[in-house]
């Protein structure tokens, strides 16, 4: 897969793919390298990006009903008038 953009936030990795059409989450392994599947996938407007004066990315672990973990990402964009979250869940 070719990129146009690599970051890291925490364990993940984030790339920008197709000029900046779509962000692909990857989880970091602790043996080095990245797991085989993404965590997920955000579609990104390109119009949008280039308002868009920061973004910044958390993660975390939830309980849920049934007492398995989940792993949350959310995601922030803040432009000029607007802030957009995305969330990404993990089971």
């Amino acid at each position: 897969m070719e990129c146009d953009h690599l970051a890291t936030q925490g364990i993940h990795l984030l790339t920008r793919i197709g000029n900046g059409a779509a962000m692909l989450v990857w989880k970091l392994l602790p043996i080095g390298g990245v797991d085989e599947n993404p965590v997920g996938e955000v579609e990104l407007d390109n119009s949008e990006m280039e308002k868009m004066l920061m973004f910044n990315m958390k993660s975390g672990v939830s309980v849920n009903q049934d007492g398995g973990d989940s792993e949350e990402l959310i995601m922030m964009h803040l432009f000029p008038h607007q802030v957009k979250f995305n969330k990404l869940t993990r089971h």
